[in-house]
């Protein structure tokens, strides 16, 4: 169909006016219909909906220079904001956790001329409104499909796949199709509106997930924790419990998040001075305090949920880390975890000579503060947090280890734990210090009850 010229709008009203948009529909759906509707290639589709040029694929903002006003007026469609608003919140860096970056589809909706922005959602794997399973590749070639977004690549051939040439549903759209799809919006919008209240039950996971991620490398994770679905399933297990919709789960463990917030006495201003005087090993008096006291309650955890014997603890003192593969049931990995702090943080002089914990001895030569040295020396709770941290980090890389998932030089470099702090400076009232660490759950050890400090005065 041609375009034709129009004071109210820019094509004829049979053109788009026996369609309309549905409840929770895309941008690019509607992208898609009306380029189809009435013959538009990209380069025409256009300039009914920006006054730019198509941006090249970004990762970071799919909507950029796409004017949904301008396209509503040419459309005569409402616009939805409700799609933005989803997509565009969070940070950047961790909005790919939620939303796909590639393209992804229900077949059935898709041939219905129908895509919805939910069908973008990480946590879904069918579609929420008839059950079908979400797709990335065409279904007609299996080829990829591309990021999504307002891009030429995706809006060139409506409904076609770049690479063959053929539906992407399977399915050749039809306006039959479509219509019988819009006696169905009443329907849909039911089916959005639980969707939107079930997406803001996610909003404490989803916040508290985003707090604890970087905000750049991802290197120095283990897979467990780096995007992916153990993420979604965690902050999902923070919602209140519920079936719908349905969420592909696997075996897990829970993740203990531990916080806290303290309050610090604002202390005299000559105080300040004489504290960066200090040396180093004076400053960590407060570290090695509480790092024996960690020992101390992780030792009893440890012997009273995997009993061990004062020569098997020397044992592995000298285990060699090839045993974990060659005898992995036979090694305790709690008591190897434990070991392995005691190596962190002490001399292997110290350790063999039979130090207990209530006597051991922190070697300031390879120990820095926690979160920076502001506060570390003065809270008890973020040395606590550290040790804690440190030893759930140990355990799940010797895990790793047993299961054949990294190698044995490797083990301690890769952090299973979470770590963010801050300080908010108040010299009238005292700093206030606030942060979190997390890490998958160890069976047998409640190790958030070892968290249970007061913060020492300054």
């Amino acid at each position: 169909m041609k375009v034709c010229d129009s004071q109210r709008q820019t094509f004829a009203p049979n053109a788009c006016a026996d369609l309309e948009n549905l409840p929770g529909e895309s941008f690019v759906s509607s992208l898609w219909r009306f380029g189809w509707r009435n013959g538009l290639d990209a380069k025409t589709l256009l300039t009914y909906c920006s006054t730019g040029k198509y941006p090249t694929e970004s990762r970071r903002n799919c909507f950029r220079r796409y004017d949904h006003e301008r396209f509503a007026l040419a459309s005569g469609w409402r616009a939805h904001d409700t799609e933005t608003v989803l997509l565009e919140s969070g940070h950047e860096n961790h909005r790919s956790l939620w939303w796909s970056r590639t393209t992804r589809y229900c077949p059935l909706c898709l041939e219905h001329l129908y895509h919805s922005y939910w069908h973008q959602c990480e946590f879904l794997s069918s579609c929420p409104f008839d059950g079908a399973p979400l797709l990335v590749k065409c279904y007609s070639c299996g080829s990829q499909l591309q990021d999504y977004g307002f891009y030429r690549s995706l809006l060139n051939i409506p409904y076609k796949c770049s690479t063959c040439g053929r539906p992407i549903s399977g399915i050749e759209p039809s306006i039959g199709l479509r219509l019988a799809m819009q006696e169905r919006a009443r329907e849909l919008e039911d089916t959005v509106c639980r969707l939107e209240r079930w997406w803001e039950s996610l909003s404490p996971g989803r916040k508290c997930i985003e707090g604890l991620l970087p905000w750049s490398s991802w290197s120095n994770y283990p897979h467990e924790l780096r995007p992916g679905p153990s993420l979604r399933q965690w902050a999902n297990s923070m919602a209140p419990p519920q079936s719908w919709p349905g969420i592909s789960v696997k075996t897990i463990p829970p993740l203990v998040v531990l916080g806290w917030k303290v309050r610090l006495q604002a202390p005299e201003p000559q105080t300040r001075i004489w504290a960066g005087r200090k040396y180093k090993y004076e400053r960590l008096i407060l570290a090695q305090q509480v790092y024996r006291g960690t020992l101390r309650r992780l030792t009893s955890l440890i012997s009273l949920a995997f009993p061990y014997s004062d020569a098997e603890y020397r044992r592995y003192l000298m285990i060699p880390t090839k045993d974990i593969r060659v005898h992995p049931r036979a090694c305790n990995l709690h008591l190897l975890a434990l070991v392995g702090l005691r190596m962190r943080y002490e001399s292997f002089s110290s350790m063999f000579g039979g130090r207990r914990p209530e006597n051991a001895v922190l070697d300031e030569r390879d120990i820095g503060f926690p979160y920076g040295n502001d506060f570390a020396e003065r809270v008890r709770i973020c040395w606590r947090a550290q040790f804690i941290a440190e030893y759930a980090s140990l355990y799940w890389s010797l895990v790793s280890m047993r299961n054949g998932r990294t190698e044995g030089s490797g083990s301690h470099e890769a952090s299973a734990a979470f770590f963010t702090a801050d300080v908010k400076y108040d010299p009238v009232n005292g700093d206030l210090v606030h942060g979190q660490v997390a890490f998958p759950a160890i069976d047998g050890l409640p190790l958030d009850l070892l968290l249970q400090a007061r913060a020492a005065a300054p």
